[in-house]
C-alpha cells in the first residue's frame, strides 16, 4: 500500500494547489460564476467518459499501466493549464485532466485486489488519507506560491505538474500489479448489466452519485462565494481548503477504518451525509474566516466517513473479476455529479443568491439519508445471508 499511498499523496498535492486556484484564475480570464461552475463541470464530464474506459483496460491489462499513463497525461495538462492564453485553453486543458484522472480508478481497483474484504474499508481508507494529506500540503503551497496582492497563478500550477511527474516516477519504480488481479473480457454494456443486476449496487452508486453532486456544487462555488460574503482571497481560501484536508486526514489516516470494523460501512454512510448536511447549512451562516473553519471540518468529515465505506461496500458487492470495471462504473457516477452539481450550484448562485449552492445542497442530502438507511438494512440482510 505504502507505494500507492505516496503516489496518490503526491499527485493530490498537485490537484490540491489548482482547485482553490482555479475561479480565481479563472476571473483573471474574465470568467462569470457560470464559467467557473463550467471549468469544474468540463473536467468531471471527461472523466466520466473516461473513467468506465479505464476501468475495464485496467481489467484486461493491469492496474500499473493504466496509473502510468494517466500520471503523464495529468501531468501534461497541467503544463497546458498553466500556460493558458485564454479561456478557451483554459477549457481544453481542464478538459484533458479530466480525461486523465483515472488513476483513480486504477488505485482504487489496486486496493481491491490487493486487501482482504474485511480489511478493504481501511484501505480504501488510506488511499483517501492519501487526498487529505494531499489536500493540507497542496492548498498550503498554493497560498504560499500564489503571492497576495497581485496573484501568480502559473508558478503554483508548475508546482503540480511536476508533482504528477513524481507520482509517476514513484509508480514505475515501487507498484507492483496484484497477484490477485483476475483479467475479463467484456464491455461497458456487460459492467453496466451487473451493476443493474444488484439492486444494493444500483442503491450505492446512486448515493455516491447525489454525494458527488452536493458537494462539488458547494466546492466549485465556495471561493466565489467567500470573496462575495467574506472578502476573502486566493491565499485565504487556499488555508481553508488545507484545513479541510488536515479533517479528512485525521479521519480517513487513522479512526476511519476502527470505525468501519466497529459499526460497519453502512452506518457510517449514513454518519456521513448527516455531518455533511450539517456542514452545508453552517457555511452561509458564518461570518468571518474563522467561523467557515468548523462548517468546512464538518463537511470534510462527511466525506471522509461517505466515500470510503461506499467505495469499500461496492467493492464488496461487485462480482470479484469485474472489480475494475465496476469502480470505474462508480468513478463514472461521481462524475455525473461533479458534472451537474457545479453546473446546479453555478445557477442557483446566479439566480438565487450566493448562500443557495449550501442551503440547496442540504435540503437535497435530506431524501438521500433516508434512501443510505434503507441501503443499510439491505446491506445487513446481505451479510447475514451470506
Amino acid at each position: 500500500m505504502l507505494p500507492l499511498f505516496l503516489a496518490t499523496c503526491s499527485i493530490v498535492i498537485g490537484l490540491g494547489v489548482v482547485v482553490p486556484l482555479l475561479p480565481f484564475y479563472a476571473v483573471s480570464f474574465g470568467a462569470s460564476a457560470w464559467d467557473v461552475a463550467m471549468l469544474f463541470a468540463i473536467y468531471s464530464a471527461c472523466q466520466f467518459l473516461a473513467a468506465p474506459l479505464w476501468g475495464r483496460l485496467s481489467d484486461r491489462v493491469g492496474r500499473k499501466p493504466v496509473l502510468l499513463f494517466c500520471f503523464a497525461g495529468t501531468a501534461v495538462s497541467y503544463l497546458w493549464y498553466a500556460y493558458a492564453g485564454s479561456l478557451a485553453d483554459m477549457y481544453a486543458s481542464r478538459a484533458l485532466a479530466g480525461a486523465m484522472a483515472a488513476w483513480l480508478v486504477a488505485g482504487q481497483a489496486w486496493v481491491a485486489d490487493s486487501t482482504e474484504p474485511a480489511r478493504r474499508a481501511r484501505g480504501m481508507g488510506l488511499l483517501g488519507a492519501a487526498f487529505g494529506i494531499g489536500f493540507v500540503i497542496g492548498p498550503t503551497i498554493g497560498a504560499i506560491a500564489v503571492g497576495g496582492e497581485h496573484p501568480d497563478f502559473r508558478t503554483p500550477i508548475l508546482f503540480s505538474a511536476g508533482a504528477s511527474a513524481l507520482a509517476f516516477a514513484i509508480a514505475a519504480i515501487l507498484i507492483r500489479e496484484p497477484k490477485t488481479h483476475v483479467a475479463r473480457d467484456g464491455d461497458i454494456a456487460d459492467t453496466a448489466v451487473h451493476m443493474l443486476s444488484v439492486p444494493l449496487l444500483a442503491i450505492l452508486l446512486g448515493i455516491y452519485f447525489a454525494g458527488y453532486f452536493v458537494f462539488v456544487g458547494m466546492e466549485s462555488m465556495l471561493a466565489l462565494w467567500s470573496r462575495a460574503a467574506l472578502g476573502l482571497g486566493p491565499r485565504d481560501v487556499g488555508l481553508l481548503m488545507a484545513f479541510a484536508g488536515i479533517c479528512m486526514a485525521a479521519v480517513q489516516g487513522g479512526l476511519l477504518g476502527r470505525l468501519a470494523a466497529r459499526f460497519g460501512e453502512a452506518r457510517l454512510i449514513v454518519a456521513g451525509i448527516a455531518v455533511m448536511l450539517a456542514g452545508l447549512v453552517a457555511v452561509p451562516m458564518a461570518g468571518s474566516w474563522a467561523m467557515l473553519l468548523p462548517a468546512m471540518a464538518l463537511l470534510a468529515v462527511g466525506q471522509s466517513f461517505t466515500n470510503p465505506s461506499i467505495q469499500s461496500l461496492v467493492s464488496r458487492v461487485a462480482p470479484p473479476d469485474w472489480k475494475g470495471g465496476v469502480l470505474g462504473a462508480a468513478q463514472g457516477a461521481a462524475s455525473i455529479g461533479r458534472i451537474t452539481g457545479p453546473l446546479w450550484a453555478g445557477m442557483l448562485y446566479e439566480q438565487a443568491g450566493h448562500d443557495w449552492p449550501f442551503f440547496g445542497g442540504a435540503i437535497l442530502l435530506l431524501p438521500v439519508f433516508a434512501v443510505a438507511l434503507y441501503a443499510g438494512r439491505m446491506t445487513r440482510r446481505r451479510i447475514a445471508g451470506g
